[in-house]
């Protein structure tokens, strides 16, 4: 008889990533809008939507790069700084990123036709506090986001933070090798059954700004004041008419 020696081990096979169309980088885009909040999806901007004056108050966090690889690693890129909230220990505005949500942490992606997850200590999407039960940073390593609509230059996704409540946040990001084309629009507004106060009409609230965000003419006296702004493609959101604000 002969004696034989058996060695057995495991062994795996893993499938290869397959890259996403969507694949390669991204930044918030830049208009009123990008950064919305509601108590559903159907209603995010309702509690707060960042305006356009946002777009230049947090240049900071507008030029993070959110960078999905071709091979399903996922990194942050957020310059020299990025906007800081309270909830960091520190004063709310543009700052040095806070560990672990500053990039330095390896992070993976896996997605679906529906959803897209970043995988790694730290990683997110749009707001650093936003997560699958909180808005708090603290994610436990992972973060799933709903994706809403998606081409080669706009991604747009969103995610219910509070457990047992539809409360929704969403994220509108731009392709940062795109550069989208601007439109000029003329919001007007008749005034022949009020009294225009001696500050003027303004255009403003909402995507647009604060109360005297822009000022409106009646160049020909005729009661219809107007302004003629250059927006972005895609910007969207709520504004009002003010008379005479102070």
């Amino acid at each position: 008889a002969e004696d034989y020696d058996f060695f057995v081990d495991d062994f795996s096979i893993t499938a290869p990533f397959v890259t996403p169309s969507w694949a390669g980088d991204w930044v918030l885009d830049p208009v009123a809008g990008a950064l919305a909040v509601g108590p559903n999806a159907g209603s995010v901007g309702e509690w707060y939507a960042s305006s356009a004056g946002d777009v230049d108050t947090r240049a900071c966090l507008f030029d993070d790069i959110h960078r999905f690889n071709a091979d399903g690693t996922y990194q942050q890129i957020m310059q020299d700084q990025t906007w800081l909230e309270g909830w960091q220990g520190v004063a709310e505005g543009c700052g040095t990123p806070i560990a672990p949500h500053d990039g330095s942490n390896a992070a993976t992606y896996t997605y679906t036709g529906e959803t897209v997850t970043v995988i790694g200590d730290g990683a997110f999407m749009g707001l650093a506090k936003v997560h699958n039960t909180g808005e708090d940073g603290v994610s436990g390593g992972s973060i799933t986001y709903n994706i809403v609509s998606v081409d080669e230059n706009y991604l747009v996704v969103n995610i219910q933070y509070a457990p047992g409540a539809d409360n929704t946040w969403q994220f509108r990001f731009r392709n940062a090798n795109y550069t989208p084309p601007t439109t000029d629009v003329t919001f007007t507004v008749n005034t022949e059954s009020i009294e225009v106060g001696p500050n003027g009409m303004y255009l403003g609230g909402g995507v647009l700004g604060g109360a005297q965000a822009y000022a409106m003419t009646d160049a020909d006296a005729d009661g219809t004041w107007e302004v003629t702004l250059t927006l972005n493609e895609g910007t969207t959101g709520n504004y009002i008419f003010l008379n005479s604000p102070n």
